[in-house]
């Protein structure tokens, strides 16, 4: 049998390479729990880039809708007044050629905007 001193040192040293063994343990998981930690963080950081960019988007094509639509109304009353003097011209050139006993005013050559 082993002496009592000897059976002491022996688990002793059980004890001192168990916890060596679980220092060693611990030191590796805060390790990935670490580097877990730096993932996460940054796929949070691609998740707000990504949202960050979905929103400029949406204020992307809301904004050339918008200038779309102004564009669209200026468009269309540009035509209306292009439209008017065209009927004003064509009543001036009427009334001149009727009114003047001799050469008709120049006509305005090309079809009429818009139509």
């Amino acid at each position: 049998h082993a002496s009592m001193a000897e059976r002491l040192d022996y688990l002793e040293h059980l004890m001192g390479d168990s916890a060596d063994r679980q220092s060693r343990e611990l030191e590796a998981v805060k390790a990935a729990h670490s580097k877990h930690a730096k993932d996460l963080q940054g796929a949070k950081a691609a998740l707000a880039h990504q949202v960050s960019m979905a929103e400029r988007v949406d204020l992307l094509e809301s904004t050339v809708r918008d200038s779309c639509e102004r564009h669209a109304k200026a468009t269309s009353s540009a035509l209306a007044r292009l439209d008017a003097v065209q009927r004003r011209l064509v009543a001036v050139e009427a009334h001149g050629a009727s009114g003047s006993g001799g050469a008709a005013a120049p006509t305005v050559a090309g079809p009429r905007p818009g139509g």
